[in-house]
């Protein structure tokens, strides 16, 4: 990158700020049959510094990320070509889509939210959005991060394992009546 461009682009992040980007995390409960794997969103963990909150959820639930793209006087602000990912495919699956009024999924490849769900071991991802703030045909890469915890559900059953067979050390007395 020439000096100028470099300069043309500090100055211009400098006078024109990029937007961020806010999240609206709402938890929901999943439905049907177990949820796969989706590393087709697998992407980078994120750099400390940029997380920007943690939700947590059960591993039977689902959280849907709504963004806001907004500049500096909060108001909105265009953005294009979003991409999700996350750096946890094992502990997460991801579903471009709507948010229907009553709360519902609607996949949906050019929605604007995400579905992220548990997919059944415990653990922590981070879920990035990446977009493109610059209008134009310039690119200015914006990015949203937030981090979602799996944590055990309530129990639903009770598993109990039985040990082999031991000879008893003293023989057991007779009742007494």
């Amino acid at each position: 990158m020439a000096a100028c461009e470099l300069l043309e682009r500090i100055l211009g992040a400098i006078c024109h700020p990029m937007p961020r980007v806010i999240f609206d995390i709402r938890v929901g409960e999943q439905s049907g049959g177990p949820i796969a794997k989706t590393p087709n969103f697998k992407g980078p963990t994120p750099k400390k510094g940029y997380l920007v909150m943690l939700q947590t959820i059960t591993d039977s639930q689902w959280v849907a990320a709504k963004p806001r793209f907004i500049d500096k006087k909060k108001n909105p602000a265009p953005v294009q070509n979003p991409v999700w990912s996350t750096d946890n495919t094992e502990v997460v699956a991801l579903e471009v889509g709507t948010v229907n009024d009553d709360g519902t999924f609607t996949p949906d490849e050019s929605g604007p939210h995400c579905k992220i769900s548990a997919v059944g071991p415990l653990g922590t991802a981070n879920i990035t959005l990446k977009g493109d703030a610059d209008p134009g045909d310039g690119e200015v890469d914006l990015f949203g991060t937030a981090t979602v915890q799996v944590t055990a559900g309530q129990a639903t059953s009770i598993e109990l394992e039985l040990t082999e067979p031991k000879e008893q050390d003293e023989p057991v007395p007779p009742p007494v009546i």
